[in-house]
């Protein structure tokens, strides 16, 4: 079974679920959406998945979003999400 993702006009659409990787995991909304900007500045075709998964089960917390890429972008999507957490980090000891 294949689930297909609506891309919303994006770039390059993203094409299948299975083609997925997960870049990043968080409850956090805020931090999630900024990281979402953060790719899709640099040009890539980023999701944020199980949204309505999170939202179900309350605020608990126990399922996190993801913050997936297609797998051909994910070690530079990756390495772009670490750039971006450790700008903030850094500017935060300052």
């Amino acid at each position: 079974m294949c689930c297909v993702v609506a891309s919303l006009g994006y770039r390059n659409h993203v094409s299948q679920v299975s083609d997925l990787q997960a870049v990043y995991k968080s409850n956090d909304p805020v931090e999630l959406g900024w990281l979402l900007s953060v790719l899709r500045d640099a040009g890539f075709d980023a999701v944020i998945l199980d949204t309505h998964t999170s939202i179900v089960e309350g605020s608990v917390g126990a399922i996190p979003c993801r913050l997936a890429v297609p797998s051909v972008d994910e070690a530079a999507a990756r390495a772009l999400v670490e750039q971006a957490l450790n700008s903030i980090v850094g500017n935060m000891n300052k």
